[in-house]
C-alpha cells in the first residue's frame, strides 16, 4: 500500500496545479486545455519518483481513467477535497479512500506492478471501472 500511496500523492500534486482550471468560471468538461494541463503537471510532479517515461505512462493512464469513468463534476470535487487537505498527514488515506473509493481504485490500477527496465516506455490501459456520477 505505501507504494500506491506514493502514486496517489504524486497525482495530488498534479491535481492541485490543475485547480485553476476547475474554478466556477472554468471549464465544465474535460476540455483540451484541462487535459493538457493535467498531463503536463502530472508528469512534472511524478517524474522525480517514477522517471519521465514512467510518469508519462502513469499520468496518461490516470487521465484516461478520469475521462472514461469519472464525471467532470466528481473530478472537480475530488480535486477540491485534495486541495483542502493538502496539509493533512500524508500517511493517512482513510478519509480519501472512504470518500472516493472508486477513484482511489482507478489510481491504484494505473500503478505499474513489478520492475520496469531502465528506459522502457510502458503503456497502461485506463481502468474501466464506472464511478457513480
Amino acid at each position: 500500500m505505501p507504494n500506491r500511496l506514493l502514486h496517489v500523492l504524486v497525482l495530488l500534486t498534479a491535481v492541485l496545479v490543475l485547480a485553476g482550471c476547475s474554478q466556477n468560471l472554468g471549464p465544465k468538461t474535460y476540455t483540451d486545455e484541462v487535459k493538457t494541463n493535467y498531463r503536463e503537471n502530472c508528469v512534472k510532479g511524478a517524474t522525480q519518483k517514477l522517471t519521465e517515461p514512467g510518469a508519462t505512462s502513469y499520468c496518461e493512464c490516470t487521465l484516461n481513467a478520469f475521462i472514461t469513468n469519472v464525471s467532470f463534476d466528481k473530478f472537480k470535487d475530488f480535486e477540491s477535497y485534495l486541495r483542502d487537505h493538502v496539509g493533512d498527514d500524508i500517511n493517512t488515506t482513510t478519509d480519501l479512500t472512504a470518500k472516493y473509493p472508486e477513484i482511489v481504485k482507478l489510481l491504484n490500477d494505473c500503478v505499474v506492478k513489478g520492475p520496469i527496465p531502465a528506459g522502457a516506455v510502458t503503456t497502461i490501459p485506463a481502468p474501466s471501472t464506472t464511478v457513480p456520477r
